[in-house]
């Protein structure tokens, strides 16, 4: 039996269609075919960066130590904030839970800086293991075909 080829987007979402005709079909590029129960479903394509898990995935200690520098910068405005009230509100400190939140903040930020050097010495241990670089030079200049190392 001839199967006859159709151009299929994402306005047949939702058609019922057979295994053949799905098999055969010609498709819109960008979005992702799936045939379910005989009826296809069309949904976009996930348009995540090209290899951004590959760039932060050997710089942990960028990520982490963004949530430490934000966890001080809430440390930093709970104090100053916790000053402000001692100061010009006359509010005592233990009436507000300033403090603690100042503390909290502080211990987390420390926290969060210290898993992203340990995150980082183990990814660094990984990729020398591997005989692998930790980074991708995008263009090589003036360099041989085969690179060696050489020791002095």
């Amino acid at each position: 039996m001839s199967t006859i080829v159709k151009k299929i987007g994402p306005a047949d979402h939702g058609r019922p269609m057979t295994e053949e005709e799905f098999m055969a079909g010609d498709y819109v590029e960008g979005h992702r075919y799936e045939l379910i129960d005989g009826e296809l479903y069309v949904a976009p394509e996930a348009n995540a960066p090209e290899g951004f898990l590959d760039r932060w995935i050997a710089k942990p200690i960028y990520v982490f130590g963004g949530f430490g520098l934000l966890w001080f910068a809430v440390a930093m405005m709970a104090s100053v904030y916790m000053m402000y009230l001692k100061l010009f509100s006359n509010t005592s400190m233990i009436q507000t839970p300033m403090p603690l939140l100042a503390a909290m903040s502080v211990m987390m930020g420390v926290m969060s800086i210290s898993i992203g050097l340990v995150a980082e010495i183990v990814v660094r241990t990984y990729f020398e293991s591997q005989g692998k670089s930790t980074y991708h030079a995008r263009e090589l200049i003036n360099l041989d075909a085969s690179p060696a190392r050489r020791f002095g």
